[in-house]
């Protein structure tokens, strides 16, 4: 990820919001999409993430531990 990408995050939920903070940091233009606000559905939801079907595959093989690192550091507080 280089400073100056755009980023598409589909969701605002806890799996939305924590997979775009990563790229953010990285300095990427990230735009986060979402049906309703932030904390409606998180509340009784939790999340799974992974790397199905989302491409282009190398950039997701570089994304893809980062933001898994991330999330499991964010969930031991």
């Amino acid at each position: 990820m280089t400073a100056g990408e755009r980023v598409v995050v589909v969701g605002a939920g806890v799996a939305g919001l924590t997979t775009a903070v990563v790229p953010a940091e990285a300095g990427a233009s990230v735009h986060v999409m979402a049906e309703q606000a932030p904390g409606v559905t998180s509340l009784a939801a939790g999340a799974m993430w992974g790397s199905y079907l989302v491409e282009p595959k190398n950039k997701v093989l570089t994304f893809g531990p980062s933001a898994a690192n991330t999330s499991s550091s964010l969930t031991r507080g």
